[in-house]
């Protein structure tokens, strides 16, 4: 067998960043303090969190929005902002 421990590969300890997804999902905004070294780290790790909730897709293709998400890095200051944008359905035209 690979890899060792008993945990697995969608193993719930692993997401380390989820709680920063879902405070963005709930307020829009988040500010983190934390060394510039690690805004790359935290950027991509967001971005997974958000391509990894699949209600958060229902929800925005029921709604018919889109959403984006932006990166303002300040010194020690990393800034994660969410924009969710209404999508015009050529339907409802």
């Amino acid at each position: 067998m690979e890899g060792s421990g008993n945990r697995t590969k969608n193993s719930n300890t692993d997401r380390h960043y989820e709680p920063i997804w879902k405070e963005l999902k709930s307020k829009k905004k988040v500010v983190l303090s934390l060394t510039p070294l690690w805004h790359p780290r935290v950027k991509k790790a967001v971005c997974k969190e958000k391509n990894m909730d699949y209600g958060y897709k229902l929800e925005c293709e029921e709604e018919s929005k889109g959403s984006e998400l932006t990166f303002t890095s300040n010194g020690g200051q990393l800034t994660i902002t969410l924009y969710e944008i209404k999508l015009l359905r050529l339907e409802n035209l």
